[in-house]
């Protein structure tokens, strides 16, 4: 089946969730996939944690937007235009987070503590070299260092501090909501795949980076992934609709075997 996401059962179908997502680029629609499921099977997001994209989809859902909204947002040119070549800034790209085009997705909201859902956000505090879950502070600063994956984006500096992408240290950022009572669901866009070829360094930093990962899903009450993901680039926004899909059905099937339980 496509897109199965794996499930450890609580023996009836929640009505309310906390939702961790992570990082992974433009895999990120896989997200919006979720949320369309989510809510057509009618649970709530009560609380969301995100890294990188995980934490702009997680804002976005935060001020308001539909995930049909987000999907159309994400498809459109003015989004593609608002991401600029950086070159002489030292990145590859560089994304404007006060640009008009992100007006709607805002929809007025400008801090992250006043934002309708409880949210937190990874950073990678580049100076003390440890991960921070950041629950306040401006909206689009907060958006721009959480995805600022060097050397493809820069670097965020706030108030004196240098910030990178949340994935480096924390790409799956559950540990905030386990102080929560809700059941936790966890959307992992980096499944570890089997390794072929590559040089042994390469090897051993992505055993170490995965290994973060799979003991935050150990913590989670259900898991979201799928292997497919892995032949997807973290770059191109040309497979969307296919993200999309992948997401939904994989919500959907995992929660499937629930829908006949009594709601709690």
């Amino acid at each position: 089946m496509m897109g199965v996401g794996r499930c450890w059962i609580l023996g009836t179908m929640p009505k309310e969730i906390g939702l961790c997502l992570s990082g992974g680029a433009s895999r990120g629609a896989y997200h919006l996939g979720v949320l369309k499921a989510l809510e057509e099977l009618g649970i709530r997001v009560r609380a969301i944690s995100g890294s990188s994209i995980g934490a702009v989809v997680g804002v976005g859902y935060a001020c308001g937007n539909s995930p049909e909204a987000m999907i159309a947002f994400f498809k459109s040119r003015a989004f593609a235009k608002s991401i600029k070549w950086n070159f002489f800034g030292g990145s590859v790209w560089k994304i404007d987070p006060n640009h008009p085009v992100f007006e709607p997705f805002f929809q007025g909201h400008t801090r992250l503590e006043a934002l309708p859902l409880p949210l937190h956000v990874s950073l990678c505090d580049l100076q003390k070299g440890e991960v921070l879950y950041v629950q306040t502070g401006d909206l689009r600063q907060i958006l721009e260092a959480t995805c600022a994956l060097a050397p493809f984006f820069p670097f965020r500096t706030i108030e004196g501090s240098w910030y990178g992408d949340g994935g480096f240290v924390d790409n799956l950022p559950l540990q905030p909501l386990k102080k929560s009572a809700l059941p936790l669901l966890a959307v992992n866009l980096h499944p570890c795949p089997p390794y072929r070829g590559g040089n042994l360094l390469r090897r051993a930093l992505f055993s170490l980076w995965h290994a973060n990962v799979r003991a935050q899903e150990q913590e989670a009450t259900w898991l979201l992934s799928s292997p497919a993901l892995s032949g997807f680039s973290l770059f191109s926004f040309s497979s969307i609709d296919v993200l999309v899909e992948m997401g939904y059905r994989a919500c959907l099937e995992t929660f499937d075997e629930l829908a006949c339980g009594d709601a709690v």
